[in-house]
């Protein structure tokens, strides 16, 4: 068995190897507990037992984000041989259902004419290292509505993660540390590199993709208030970057023929591995919402759709 410095130090260094995220706060506040409370310099089950309690004042999902965090870490080290500490305790997130929001072709069209103008009007940033972002703006956007990114993956992509000859996006930067690959359509692709030729005239050697005009990349909070100010330009309903992603899964299934699912699932896996779901049933959910199969799924016991899922190869074999 290893002490608490061990496998704090164990397991900072396979998470780098592997260049996943470091450790979170909760992961290095749990091995600060340990040290506090141990006697001998190992973690023992009562830290564990005691780490999982839900503190007075503590609501389910901070709970929930506490434990997991330290669960799966004591998992790694279980399977290493460093513990046999473990945390048994059943935790979930508990997520208020948020209604699907469906964004209509002319709410898309009126978000781009907002984009345009955008750029019409950067000419006249006195600024001169701002005047590029509308254009970073407009191509990130579309990039999401025509692949159907999430926004973190669109806006994290750097330019080696870009091939402009296929038209191949490998996502590194995702959900999770499930990476994937995207292919551009043509449209998209051409798009891009026009786009990647008037940056690197612009900002020669950058690596972030889209990048700000020192090579950077752009933070969540620009990303989310451009958006915000190009949807509401000509716009009235409430909206985010993510419903693009949305429109993209339910586009492609209405696409589809209508020979049900056992005929579609090829697609369907398809579609589930190019948007980097972790779980088919993710796909499936766009599947229900699509107009000309909600009937077919209401129709279909739900065991008839467990049948068709197991028949599907298991996307972990891909």
């Amino acid at each position: 068995m290893k002490t608490i410095d061990e496998i704090e130090e164990g397991y900072a260094r396979y998470r780098a190897i592997s260049q996943i995220k470091p450790m979170c706060s909760n992961v290095k506040c749990f091995f600060r507990f340990c040290k506090r409370y141990s006697h001998d310099g190992y973690i023992r089950q009562e830290h564990a037992d005691l780490w999982a309690v839900k503190r007075e004042k503590e609501s389910l999902n901070t709970n929930y984000t506490r434990v997991v965090a330290v669960k799966r870490m004591l998992d790694f080290a279980r399977s290493k041989g460093w513990t046999d500490v473990k945390i048994d305790k059943n935790v979930r997130w508990y997520a208020r259902p948020k209604k699907m929001i469906f964004l209509t072709t002319d709410e898309i069209a009126k978000f781009f004419k907002a984009c345009d103008e955008y750029i019409s009007t950067a000419v006249q940033i006195r600024n001169r290292r701002f005047r590029l972002n509308p254009l970073s703006a407009k191509v990130l956007f579309l990039l999401i509505y025509s692949a159907g990114l999430r926004p973190i993956e669109a806006r994290m992509l750097s330019r080696s993660d870009v091939d402009l000859r296929t038209g191949v996006i490998s996502i590194r930067v995702t959900k999770g540390y499930r990476e994937h690959v995207v292919v551009m359509d043509d449209n998209m692709l051409r798009v891009m590199r026009s786009y990647d030729e008037v940056m690197e005239r612009s900002v020669p050697g950058r690596e972030a993709f889209f990048s700000k005009y020192d090579g950077s990349y752009f933070k969540q909070s620009w990303f989310a208030t451009s958006f915000r100010n190009r949807w509401h330009k000509y716009n009235e309903r409430s909206a985010v970057a993510y419903n693009f992603r949305h429109n993209y899964a339910i586009e492609n299934i209405n696409s589809w023929n209508e020979d049900g699912i056992e005929n579609n699932y090829d697609k369907l896996l398809s579609l589930s591995r190019s948007m980097g779901h972790s779980k088919l049933a993710h796909t499936l959910y766009y599947y229900s919402l699509s107009p000309q199969y909600a009937q077919e799924i209401r129709r279909l016991s739900s065991e008839n759709i467990n049948k068709i899922l197991h028949d599907i190869p298991n996307e972990n074999e891909y």
